[in-house]
């Protein structure tokens, strides 16, 4: 039986997780952090930056897993749509450049607090697998509502999916998490390489009215620009 069983016992299983979690691996990167953090003003010019970023990570680390612990505190006012670019920023840190992104402002009004939940895990999740495994020199992502599903796709131009990523839970988790909600996830190389994740849910409107037209998203120059600095 896993933790996202209905029930008493499921329950009572995420709430060993999440203390496991808070007591254990938490506070250890929370220490790294404050550790960081002091060696940021002893170190020498040239490295104060590089700590500076590490230690922000570091920090965006530390919210997600108390947002994993079922931590809403932490999610500080911000948006869904806000929570999508922030998982996004923080990849960028260790893709070494950032990805073109496109995301539709009605996701602010999807009602499901679990489905939004797990659309920012299958963000962070696709991007954290490029950084492992693809060698990638561009990243698109997409998340768009169209009809009644969510759709988020990623796509690079890495070397596809290794044998090491297949064997990991990375993508078994995607796949679950997707179907859980109803959904499907797929996984493609589509021409000359790279891999295209399809991700999809079914989704609700919050509120009434027509749904609002496509949010922000950063420039193709960017993009280029981004691409160049490598």
């Amino acid at each position: 039986m896993s933790i996202i069983d209905v029930g008493t016992d499921g329950v009572e299983r995420f709430a060993t997780l999440a203390r496991n979690l808070h007591d254990g691996p938490l506070q250890d990167v929370l220490a790294t952090m404050l550790r960081l953090e002091a060696l940021t003003h002893r170190a020498p010019p040239e490295l104060t930056e590089e700590l500076v970023k590490l230690s922000n990570l570091q920090r965006q680390i530390i919210r997600g897993m108390r947002e994993a612990c079922g931590d809403t505190s932490v999610r500080d006012g911000r948006s869904p749509v806000d929570r999508v670019v922030d998982a996004i920023t923080v990849a960028s840190h260790s893709l070494g450049f950032s990805p073109r992104y496109n995301i539709d402002s009605a996701f602010d009004r999807v009602a499901d607090e679990g489905v939004v939940n797990d659309v920012v895990f299958a963000v962070r999740e696709s991007l954290s697998n490029i950084v492992r495994h693809a060698n990638a020199g561009w990243v698109d992502v997409s998340l768009e509502l169209a009809g009644d599903e969510i759709q988020l796709r990623v796509r690079d131009d890495g070397s596809g999916i290794s044998p090491a990523a297949r064997r990991g839970n990375g993508l078994a988790n995607l796949r679950s998490r997707a179907e859980r909600n109803g959904g499907s996830c797929n996984f493609a190389t589509p021409p000359p390489n790279g891999t295209l994740v399809d991700w999809r849910v079914p989704w609700v409107f919050t509120g009434s009215g027509t749904r609002s037209d496509r949010g922000r998203g950063s420039s193709a120059n960017s993009r280029r620009a981004s691409m160049a600095s490598r």
